[in-house]
């Protein structure tokens, strides 16, 4: 039988999740877009990635500051314990306010 301390030893916990994400203030340009922060530092043995979708496991972009995104949409981070590969429920927000182009007249 295994007492909580080395259970814990055994199988790391789930990671908290990052802290909410922000926007950077200011109107975005197609050319600019904009930049999107967490105020939370991963704790050791986690590492904050960013997701395409709310149970996304990418390790491919690692969160190093703030994420420049140039298309609206939505756009996740998540936590993952980088010694027992688990990972935190993801923190999200909605970029709509980068311009569209619009689509030209038929001639």
């Amino acid at each position: 039988m295994f007492v909580g301390s080395c259970l814990s030893k055994l199988w790391p916990r789930y990671p908290a999740a990052p802290a909410a994400l922000t926007q950077a203030t200011g109107t975005p340009t197609c050319a600019t877009g904009t930049a999107l922060s967490t105020s939370s530092t991963a704790p050791t043995d986690v590492t904050y990635y960013w997701q395409t979708s709310a149970t996304g496991t990418s390790t491919t972009t690692a969160y190093t500051g703030p994420y420049t995104v140039y298309a609206n949409g939505t756009y996740y981070l998540r936590a993952k314990n980088t010694l027992g590969n688990t990972w935190s429920t993801a923190v999200s927000i909605v970029v709509s306010n980068i311009p569209v182009a619009t689509t030209p007249p038929v001639p």
